[in-house]
């Protein structure tokens, strides 16, 4: 294919590089620019009737696009882990979206420190959003970041440890930065690496002054699938989806109707043009341009009202589907294009096979050098890709979901619901027709499936094993607010020694059953508390443990992990937040080194609430245990009764041996394990009573890890009462139940405000 008036024309895609000759070759710079949300058709030269891109365009003139290029996840930290690591996002240590504590880097090996221990003068200018961003990272020479997503305006840049007060849009700031970086190192000795990250265009949308009337007068209409039926077209994943443009707060609402939510993305992606320029015309007025290979790509894409969605975090094709031109005059041929399948963890292996590095034999991603190098016939160096966002399946109103696709069709799953949705990309690009259901698409249907295992497979995605929290865990409190500095100071040290005191408070053994519901009794507005709990990890190397925190009175959070500290205040954001996505979307994930290692997060009390500390544990069963967290262990106040044996569960700080569960937001659930003397197999019946002070749609139980329809039982819309009422279940009507697995979960639905009482948990089965 070539590039031809600004536009897109096929062309034979044989001859792509001419004269080759990789021996004897200086060795190339570098500049890798990685911009946020940016949709792969948003640039003139692919035929985009509103924007225009001219420096975009010239850059992809000049090199090579790659018009099948496709992210490793449809999320900000995890994709940008795979650019890193050349690794799918689930082995990096960054599953999902993280802050501090994040063990990325301690789990994975970035592609920027081959290349500096090889000799190139690294730099790194941008947006990080893989944990701790303003603190220069391993295998850079120069550091200027921020921590989490930074600001669009007047923000204070971290430049090799040093605060740099910025004015005006950040991304003007920071490509000027790249530049002037640029014109100090052209005449080394050494080549450079260079990464540039771009703010733009993720939310708000942001944009300079001097775009404010950009596209005033342009009519941009909404797509052809902004109104979509769902149950028509056969989506059932995007049921109850939060992220729909018309109704979500960072949607259209946030910028009053659908034009200046368009034109405002739109603005924001112009910018981007303009930045990429800066630094392209800093290439040539150095005079090095012939001699540096130029990337540009995006995180991922995004959806502007297609399927009538905002945001990313579905694999859909806009999201799915990223920009990808790489430019290396005399190397690659001008104005070319490859249809081949390019997944995101293919820059790594490419970026180092380009600059003579051999890539890590753990890298999943593949060179794109045998492709670059043939004159006749593509090799494809991937008969397909694989893309995937976030294995938490609790969470309905975002699910996690995968893909695979080939050149010509293209499975998603949706993991909770079992739920597959299947598209000819030729025949429907705009995914509209699911093709499960008709039998002449069977065998392209079981192909798929089998190549989605596969990924699956070889991702580990959907790999870690979740368990709620249970068995003894440790609570330090209240402190005092102004005892907690000091507090912090004492634990920050590895290994935590639960005998001593820590500034004259003690810690108190405690038993956990799923959660750790601390009643109104535990200290007043302001307090902190510190839970712990240790983890042993009986490998050489090092894993990570996800952990999900979802409920009010965790501003503060900190984790010991072996011999190395990470603490932050994440959390205390996120409670900020009064809309949006719910607090479990975001993750942390510390490694966890070889040996004894010990958890801590950090509470804050909160005025009116009841602090309530509820989390799932994720980590690969491979590598970590949890030694003091026994399934089943014997604890009070609330009673199991197996065939006449006692048996205790429980509920922190709520006596009378009665679980009592209040909705405050989000799920409301809880765990209840099974004794690990009692086999699970042979369990057949559970009964219990409950008790409604504010009425409830349902209770819903599941059994077992996986939370879908098909293990779980619903009880039906629950009154107001005052008398307590029994309920039982029979496990023969879930023929899909996983056994061998001992714990099951009361879920109370989502709605805000709920109280439910349960006691009196009977489990019965054969042989009791």
């Amino acid at each position: 294919m070539r590039l031809k008036n600004g536009f897109i024309v096929a062309l034979s895609a044989g001859a792509l590089f001419g004269g080759m000759t990789a021996s004897g070759r200086e060795r190339p710079n570098v500049v890798f620019i990685l911009s946020d949300d940016h949709r792969y058709d948003l640039m003139s030269f692919m035929g985009n009737p509103y924007i225009k891109t001219p420096n975009i365009d010239r850059l992809a003139g000049d090199g090579i696009v790659f018009q099948n290029a496709f992210c490793a996840s449809p999320l900000c930290t995890p994709s940008r882990a795979s650019f890193w690591t050349g690794r799918y996002p689930e082995k990096t240590g960054a599953p999902c979206i993280v802050d501090e504590p994040a063990g990325f880097l301690e789990l994975s090996r970035i592609f920027a420190e081959d290349l500096h221990d090889s000799g190139y003068t690294t730099a790194f200018i941008g947006k990080w959003h893989l944990g701790d961003g303003k603190n220069p990272k391993r295998g850079f020479d120069h550091w200027a970041s921020w921590d989490w997503v930074g600001h669009d305006f007047n923000y204070t840049i971290q430049e090799n440890g040093r605060p740099v007060q910025m004015t005006g849009f950040t991304d003007d700031n920071t490509s000027r930065m790249a530049a002037e970086y640029i014109q100090q190192h052209a005449a080394d000795k050494q080549p450079f690496f260079l990464y540039l990250g771009l703010k733009a265009p993720h939310l708000p949308y942001a944009y300079p002054e001097r775009l404010e009337h950009a596209f005033d007068g342009i009519d941009i209409p909404k797509p052809s699938t902004f109104d979509e039926d769902y149950a028509q077209t056969g989506k059932r994943g995007l049921e109850n989806v939060c992220i729909r443009a018309a109704d979500w707060v960072h949607g259209i609402p946030k910028f009053g109707n659908w034009e200046n939510y368009v034109k405002s993305y739109y603005r924001a992606a112009q910018s981007i043009d303009e930045s990429v320029g800066t630094v392209v015309q800093a290439l040539e007025k150095a005079g090095i341009d012939d001699n540096t290979l130029v990337i540009y790509s995006s995180d991922h894409g995004y959806h502007i009202g297609d399927h009538g969605l905002t945001e990313k975090h579905f694999t859909y094709r806009n999201v799915l589907h990223i920009p990808m031109i790489m430019r290396l005059p005399g190397l690659i041929k001008k104005g070319t294009v490859s249809d081949e399948l390019v997944s995101a963890i293919d820059v790594a292996p490419t970026v180092l096979d380009l600059c003579g590095v051999k890539a890590a034999e753990s890298m999943d991603g593949k060179s794109l050098i045998p492709l670059l190098k043939n004159k006749g016939v593509d090799p494809a160096p991937r008969d397909n890709i694989f893309c995937a966002f976030d294995a938490d399946t609790d969470r309905v109103i975002l699910r996690g979901n995968a893909c695979v696709r080939t050149k010509e069709h293209k499975l998603i799953w949706f993991s909770d619901i079992d739920h597959y949705e299947l598209y000819d990309v030729h025949k429907d690009p705009d995914e509209m027709n699911n093709l499960i259901a008709q039998p002449e698409y069977a065998p392209v249907f079981k192909e798929m499936k089998a190549r989605l295992k596969q990924k699956l497979q070889e991702s580990s995605w959907g790999q870690l094993k979740k368990h709620p929290m249970t068995g003894t865990c440790y609570v330090l409190g209240p402190v005092a607010e102004k005892d907690e500095e000091a507090v912090r100071q004492e634990l920050n040290v590895p290994g935590i020694d639960y005998s001593h005191s820590v500034k004259g408070y003690k810690w108190t053994p405690v038993k956990a059953c799923g959660a750790l519901m601390l009643g109104e009794e535990f200290g007043k507005a302001g307090d902190r508390g510190f839970i712990a709990f240790p983890v042993n990890n009986k490998k050489d190397s090092i894993g990570f443990l996800q952990i999900d925190v979802s409920k009010n009175g965790l501003p503060m959070m900190g984790v010991w992990g072996g011999d190395v500290v990470f603490g932050n205040k994440l959390a205390e954001r996120l409670l900020g937040r009064k809309e949006g996505f719910h607090q479990r979307f975001f993750q942390y994930c510390p490694p966890i080194r070889p040996g004894h290692n010990d958890v801590v997060i950090e509470f804050a009390v909160q005025s009116g609430k009841a602090p309530v500390f509820e989390t799932v544990l994720t980590f690969a069963d491979s590598l970590l245990e949890l030694p003091s967290m026994n399934f089943g262990e014997a604890a009070g106040p609330v009673p199991l009764r197996l065939g006449g044996e006692q048996h205790q569960l429980v509920r922190i700080g709520l006596p009378g041996g009665v679980m009592q569960i209040k909705t405050t937001g989000g799920d409301a659930y809880t765990w209840v394990q099974v004794p690990q003397k009692f086999d699970p197999q042979k369990l057949n019946r559970i009964e219990f009573e409950y008790q409604s002070c504010t009425g409830l749609d349902e209770i819903q139980i599941f059994f077992g890890p996986n939370v879908r329809k098909e293990n779980s039982v619903v009880t039906g819309p629950i009154d107001v009462s005052n008398v307590w009422k029994k309920c039982r279940v029979d496990f023969s009507a879930l023929p899909n139940y996983d056994r061998s697995v001992p714990f099951f979960r009361f879920d109370f639905g989502r709605r805000t405000g709920r109280e439910i009482k349960v006691r009196n948990i009977l489990l019965t089965g054969e042989g009791i």
